[in-house]
């Protein structure tokens, strides 16, 4: 591990400024903090505030139903050690390659992040050539698994003769310390249940697991027509390709568990590396661990590590990546470029928003050569090259996910934006991509204006709520909101080392990219632990009573700490992680949708073609051959009902499809006030009579093999 002897000038020195009365100061944050918590809590009464209620139903189960059951119990034990032993592969080989490109730090826990991401990062790349040769078998999992413990057995070996964890500064088990680990503990061992039980998260069952399963049943990574998303790229969902293939030894559902448990070692990976960001800032360990313990209480972080989803991977990388940018902004050696090269490159094959974090850093590399042109012209040319180099290298080595897609569709970002650059796939074109576009940006709340973008972060903190598109479909808490009037202090009082600077760039580089783009709350979180380590940062220079501010700091993060208890004893996974309740009916619980999908996979024949409308399009539970729109989930329904002469017309042009069964969630479809039937340039008697064309296609003829108020399953052989 390569360590750097002198004081950073990351630690801002210390203004007259930060020397203002304690007492002003401290009874000013001290209301701030109440003031927002009222207001924080005063938005919850769907999670904080159904709380007791939770609590009293969780008990209650355990109180009246069984709690184990050894089988499934030894099941997910084995899928928890398979995430071990994968993220040990991670290890071992990212211990190779930071001899290599050896990082920049003096921090022991930062140098391990770096072990980790690359590690992961590496087996990625190598899973994805896998599956391009078409070779996602059991056997190749074992040798690779065995291949990865001896590298991770050996670089643990390395590390304990180096102990580089030993620091020079004197450990102190404080009161803070010791009670921000005991709360530390809950949102990360609620999230790893979570991540074991049966995949329940939308994306994940939509295609951030259902994907890699269809790449499973093929045998490599083929093109899944049924799809449209699996044209993007799954760099971090590539270790769990390792992981349910390592789990279908044991069954389909270890297999499942272990791709959710790999998903989530994500995040303890992010949590060391923003700790091992403010220890390589020169932040004392509290202060460091309060930063880590911000990000882990934010719910969002919890919702994403928890459900299989990738956010949470795509911080860590991003974290990285200006950790590096800021050190070749210190020292000018080339190999930190290979690090943010890395680290960038990683982050773009996990998710297309990476590109956010090029923006800013393009124009970082810009100002570090022109601040060298004063001095030396010729330098300044070898800095920018350089740095446009590691931007250009970045791109490479994300470059397989997007050529593949460019070979396929004609577009490297298909989807997206299809309407610009012209791609084409079954089931999607360039007028559902522009709708894409359109549908994405409601996120935040329709027809934006100027107090929207101003009032966002008080939105953010207070109003924000899960699985409501106007209201960011998330939650952040208090914390960073109670920290940016401190931030912005700090940036004009206090001395700041341009890697902090470098960092405060990226992340509002990305802040403005989010609010101009699409308000999905998750895709704000890469930016997150950025402004919590500077926000740390600049509280541990003011010149109060730190041990004082320091527990404010854990307390403001307890509001965010009771959302996340809240999720999940709402989901309340542990008695199926333990085995005390059946799958079936864990999932019956979760999925008001899957006694039909039970019905369709052990009723309907194995030549059986359903189309789901209206249906979320959740296939991971789904075992017979399907047809479904993504997003716009009625569209084809909607144009053939549109195109139809009459019932005859519009029965012909299904069976065409292929299409022997359909299940709907009626509720929508069949509602004239909701329908996308009903096009608002005819007349109501118009769009009255291809609504009744629509109901009698589905209730004339058909046999209804099951149905209730919301969905209904029908048989179409009888046409």
């Amino acid at each position: 591990m390569k360590r750097v002897s002198q004081l950073r000038a990351s630690a801002p020195v210390r203004n007259d400024v930060a020397n203002a009365s304690p007492l002003i100061l401290i009874v000013g944050l001290t209301i701030a903090l109440l003031v927002c918590a009222a207001i924080f809590f005063s938005y919850r009464q769907q999670d904080v505030g159904r709380l007791p209620i939770l609590m009293g139903d969780f008990l209650s189960a355990f109180g009246r139903e069984p709690i184990m059951g050894w089988t499934a119990l030894g099941g997910s034990l084995m899928s928890l050690l398979i995430a071990v032993l994968i993220v040990l592969s991670w290890f071992g080989l990212g211990t190779i390659a930071i001899r290599l490109i050896a990082p920049e730090t003096n921090a022991y826990a930062l140098n391990v992040s770096w072990q980790l991401a690359i590690g992961a990062s590496l087996w990625s790349l190598l899973w994805f050539a896998l599956g391009t040769a078409s070779l996602y078998r059991k056997s190749v999992a074992i040798v690779a698994l065995l291949a990865g413990l001896g590298l991770g057995i050996w670089a643990m070996a390395k590390s304990w003769q180096e102990k580089g964890w030993v620091s020079r500064e004197q450990a102190q088990a404080s009161w803070l310390m010791r009670t921000g680990f005991v709360l530390l503990a809950f949102p990360l061992l609620m999230g790893l249940i979570a991540a074991l039980a049966e995949p329940t998260g939308k994306d994940a069952l939509v295609y951030r697991l259902a994907v890699p399963k269809a790449y499973l049943a093929a045998g490599g990574i083929v093109d899944v027509t049924t799809n449209v998303y699996s044209f993007l790229a799954f760099g971090a969902e590539m270790n769990g390709v390792w992981a349910m293939l390592l789990g279908s030894f044991v069954n389909p559902n270890v297999a499942e568990s272990a791709f959710g448990a790999v998903a989530f070692a994500y995040l303890p990976v992010l949590l060391l590396a923003t700790y091992g960001l403010a220890r390589d800032w020169q932040l004392r360990r509290e202060w460091a661990f309060i930063a880590a313990f911000l990000v882990a209480t934010i719910p969002s972080f919890y919702q994403v590590a928890a459900n299989g989803y990738v956010d949470h991977s795509l911080a860590l990388y991003i974290i990285l990546a200006v950790h590096a940018a800021g050190k070749w902004w210190a020292t000018e050696q080339r190999a930190n470029l290979i690090c943010l090269a890395f680290a960038l490159g990683s982050a773009l094959a996990i998710k297309f928003i990476a590109l956010f974090a090029f923006f800013p850093l393009f124009v970082i590399v810009l100002f570090k050569a022109r601040a060298a042109q004063k001095m030396n012209a010729q330098a300044a040319n070898a800095l920018l090259l350089n740095g446009l180099g590691a931007i250009v290298l970045a791109g490479l080595l994300a470059s397989p996910w997007y050529i593949r897609t460019w070979v396929r569709t004609g577009s490297p970002v298909y989807p997206f934006y299809a309407h610009l650059w012209n791609g084409s796939s079954p089931n999607w074109d360039a007028d559902r991509s522009r709708l894409f576009q359109m549908w994405v940006a409601r996120y935040g709340g329709e027809q934006k204006n100027i107090v929207d973008y101003l009032a966002a972060p008080l939105k953010l903190s207070f109003q924000a709520q899960p699985e409501f598109p106007a209201n960011y479909d998330g939650v952040i808490g208090i914390a960073i909101l109670l920290g940016l009037p401190l931030l912005v202090w700090g940036t004009r009082r206090l001395i700041l080392s341009e890697e902090i600077k470098i960092a405060l760039a990226v992340a509002g580089g990305w802040y403005l990219c989010w609010l101009f783009t699409s308000e999905q709350l998750r895709f704000l979180l890469p930016a997150l632990p950025l402004l919590i380590v500077a926000i740390v940062l600049v509280s541990s220079q003011l010149a109060i009573a730190q041990n004082l501010l320091q527990w404010m700091w854990i307390t403001s993060a307890l509001p965010g700490l009771l959302v996340i208890c809240a999720w999940f004893l709402e989901q309340n996974p542990l008695r199926v992680v333990m085995g005390g309740e059946p799958r079936e009916d864990y999932l019956t619980r979760r999925l008001d949708h899957y006694p039909y999908y039970k019905v369709i996979n052990q009723d309907l024949p194995n030549t059986a073609r359903v189309w789901l409308i209206n249906m979320r399009n959740d296939t991971v539970h789904l075992e017979r051959d399907y047809f479904a729109d993504y997003v716009f989930e009625d569209y084809t329904i909607m144009k053939l009902v549109q195109q139809a002469t009459d019932l005859s017309d519009l029965r012909t042009r299904v069976k065409a499809m292929g299409i022997t069964h359909i299940l709907v969630r009626h509720d929508v479809l069949l509602d004239y006030q909701r329908t996308p039937i009903v096009d608002e340039r005819k007349s109501e008697a118009e769009n009255q009579a291809k609504l009744q064309m629509l109901k009698s296609f589905l209730t004339e003829g058909p046999k209804v093999l099951k149905s209730d108020t919301k969905f209904m399953l029908v048989q179409l052989e009888r046409l």
